[in-house]
């Protein structure tokens, strides 16, 4: 470790040279990928008051009516104002209101037009920061919004005769969010030819009302009675004319492309028997990338309340089971297996059921990690689990335990025994899984621009650090890479004495990952260039940062 006391030591006076006073940080890289509505993209440490940011966005629709921004400040000194510019658009705040990591949205007062495809340029800048004001910026499209009132405006699809899908939405009560919802399947994947069947569980609100101003490929089921969750979807398959089903709850919002990926995974391999989206809470923050069961019947939904960024939620793979809030099953299949099983009527575990019944079949479960749904959880049956439909929750697993009490036997033991991450990974193969990577010197670009930045300014902790280099292992990976923050573009501080704590906890942890015979490369701190982005290649590799030893696949 003497070499990096020596390293620190002798650079305690850098400063980064910004020469130009508008460089061009552009967070999409050259190839101006698209953002997508829920992956950051994002550049190096900025100085704002040097230089002022500009990027890119590049709409997929004519019309924006906000961005999502998220910033990382590094310094802490928040004593500034920043302002963006987008268009005729400018929006001024103080970044005291800033959250390191966290998302600020800019809704537009007036809806900015565009053309689709045509890069819109922004503007980031400060005209009363100092050389303390360091930020990293990331930036996404605005989750939908949620319209508060409905229009007299008619709901339209494209009638078709042979639909590829047929989306089945149950609904009772809660007509806003079922117009939310019709909303966003208007306006995304028009590209896939498709049907929505409502049923309508005796609802006595204004539904019947909103389905009368539909008009096109949708079929209402208006049910004297409420018959119940399970009951409902198995009403709108019997009438589906899709070589695929869906199942939609109505209290969902769909982002684009949500559809036109899932039929893709369906497509790709023909014993995949059910695939269900990426659910995403309205506050952006993760709800479930596939779910988990464990033997006692017990389940988790994978990556609840973490970053929906994160790439170990961002990968298709093999699950236990998918919500049916999005679910999506071959229509052969669901005939075969004869649909949600009756005894979980009125609903809870029929999703998790078919599933099982999918896998003993022959078939495979699959999580799409680009289909992303935003979903207000409970909305129509609640979330206390000891009242109404939501007591149901533990009876139907007492069902689905004695059901499947023999394929649960095989299955990982709840925590503490086991973690979620090996449960929910146990399917994958030891097949090699290669990411983007560097080309020649690693830049902390590539980490940022590719959303692997969650943690970047924590201190490294050894706490559980051997379950996280075996978690490594098991996954396939053979490489480590450690990052330590850089703060010698901070003038203020003392980088030796900033690092002093380090030390002994690097050794300690070199010590560790050479007893579990994993490679190792430690990159020193940020950059200021940018790097060009590379194809997968060469060894695979682990980024293992932050203050709970936060794991992040890169």
């Amino acid at each position: 470790m003497n070499f990096l006391k020596k390293y620190f030591k002798s650079n305690q006076s850098y400063k980064p040279a910004i020469t130009d006073k508008l460089p061009t940080a552009i967070l999409l890289g050259n190839q101006r990928q698209t953002i997508t509505p829920t992956t950051p993209d994002g550049d190096i440490a900025i100085s704002l008051a040097d230089a002022s940011v500009h990027f890119d966005l590049i709409p997929n629709k004519d019309i924006i009516t906000g961005i999502r921004l998220r910033f990382g400040t590094y310094c802490r000194a928040n004593n500034c104002h920043i302002t963006i510019k987008i268009n005729g658009f400018s929006h001024k705040f103080h970044a005291n209101f800033l959250v390191d990591n966290e998302y600020i949205d800019i809704p537009f007062s007036t809806v900015q037009t565009c053309i689709v495809g045509k890069p819109l340029n922004i503007i980031i800048y400060s005209t009363d920061a100092t050389k303390d004001n360091s930020v990293a910026i990331w930036c996404s499209k605005m989750l939908p919004q949620f319209i508060n009132t409905i229009t007299s405006q008619p709901i339209v699809l494209p009638t078709i005769s042979k639909p590829t899908v047929s989306i089945i939405i149950p609904v009772f009560n809660k007509v806003l969010y079922t117009y939310n919802c019709l909303l966003t399947l208007q306006k995304y994947d028009s590209e896939i030819s498709k049907e929505v069947i409502i049923v309508n569980n005796a609802s006595s609100d204004t539904t019947i009302d909103l389905c009368k101003r539909l008009q096109g490929a949708f079929q209402v089921i208006n049910n004297q009675d409420n018959k119940g969750f399970v009951e409902a979807c198995r009403q709108g398959a019997d009438i589906a004319k899709g070589q695929f089903i869906l199942f939609l709850n109505n209290d969902t919002q769909v982002l684009p492309n949500w559809l036109v990926n899932m039929v893709k995974v369906m497509e790709a391999d023909p014993k995949i028997g059910i695939t269900g989206s990426k659910l995403i809470y309205p506050n952006g923050k993760l709800q479930e990338a596939g779910g988990i069961i464990f033997n006692d019947a017990s389940g988790w939904n994978y990556g609840r309340l973490q970053e929906p960024s994160e790439p170990k939620y961002n990968k298709n793979r093999e699950v236990d089971y998918c919500s049916g809030a999005s679910l999506m099953i071959r229509q052969a299949l669901w005939k075969q297996i004869g649909g949600f099983d009756l005894r979980y009527a009125p609903a809870y575990y029929e999703d998790t059921d078919l599933c099982f019944a999918t896998r003993e079949a022959g078939y495979k479960v699959i999580y799409c990690h680009d289909s992303e749904v935003i979903h207000h959880e409970g909305i129509t049956a609640g979330t206390d689990i000891q009242t109404g439909y939501k007591t149901y929750q533990a009876i139907n697993r007492k069902k689905f335990q004695a059901k499947w009490w023999n394929t649960l036997s095989n299955h990982p033991l709840p925590p503490p025994q086991s973690s979620h991450e090996e449960a929910a990974f146990r399917f994958e193969t030891n097949q090699p899984i290669k990411f983007r990577i560097p080309d020649g010197k690693i830049l902390a670009t590539h980490f940022l621009a590719q959303g692997w930045a969650a943690n970047f300014w924590s201190y490294l902790n050894l706490n559980q650090v051997d379950a996280e280099l075996e978690f490594i292992q098991t996954i396939g990976f053979n490489t480590v890479i450690l990052l330590i923050p850089w703060v010698g573009f901070q003038t203020k501080v003392q980088p030796i004495t900033y690092y002093e704590e380090y030390f002994t906890l690097f050794e300690q942890l070199l010590d560790r990952i050479q007893e579990f015979d994993l490679q190792v490369i430690l990159r020193l701190g940020y950059s200021h260039d940018n790097g060009p982005d590379s194809e997968p290649e060469g060894f695979l590799r682990q980024v293992v940062i932050g203050a709970d030893t936060a794991t992040m696949l890169a």
